[in-house]
């Protein structure tokens, strides 16, 4: 988003959705290298080479190192707190900077996106309250959004992230070549 400003002088909105990858995982922590291996098949290979190509990514991107090792489990709490973001002052900004928070604590320090005090923690990170945002997971807030918004994706056939949808059209899924191309396309068309 930020390079397509940069490139083409566009000005948008962004809000991050709701999507799970794999709907199995629980709110129980497991092991992020063990579940990894299970998804490809079994085959650490896979996972080193993955994590290579990530790496590579992050660098280019000018992120921390990818760690490796760490924990996993359901992302759904913290979709609900993406979508509580957005009810707070600078909205999208405030999104955004929880969900690269949240990035954070998963991608580089191996925390669990079911890890309360890892969702505290990218809470706290971009001064949300955390008493409220632990209120927020204390209850029901935002449950039903979450789903409705997870079964809207699939039924759009998301499949992958990220996922992109621009306006009202159909989404499609792809790296920043992928997502450059359209928003150079868009910076060159006539303004009706």
């Amino acid at each position: 988003m930020d390079k397509a400003r940069q490139l083409f002088g566009l000005e948008f909105d962004c809000t991050h959705r709701p999507y799970i990858l794999d709907p199995s995982l629980t709110m129980e922590t497991q092991d992020k290298v063990t579940y990894l291996v299970g998804r490809l098949g079994g085959n650490p290979a896979s996972l080193d080479g993955m994590i290579a190509v990530c790496q590579q990514m992050f660098v280019k991107a000018g992120l921390p190192t990818l760690k490796r090792d760490g924990l996993t489990g359901s992302t759904f709490d913290s979709h609900r707190l993406l979508l509580y973001a957005l009810t707070l002052p600078g909205a999208e900004e405030t999104q955004h900077k929880l969900l690269h928070a949240l990035f954070t604590q998963y991608f580089h320090h191996g925390r669990s996106m079911s890890e309360r005090d890892a969702l505290m923690a990218a809470a706290a990170d971009v001064g949300i309250d955390t008493e409220q945002a632990g209120a927020i997971l204390n209850s029901d807030a935002f449950r039903s959004e979450v789903r409705t918004a997870i079964a809207e994706a699939a039924a759009d056939g998301v499949r992958s992230v990220p996922y992109f949808r621009i306006g009202n059209q159909k989404g499609f899924s792809g790296g920043d070549s992928d997502f450059l191309a359209i928003f150079k396309k868009i910076a060159a068309a006539p303004i009706c």
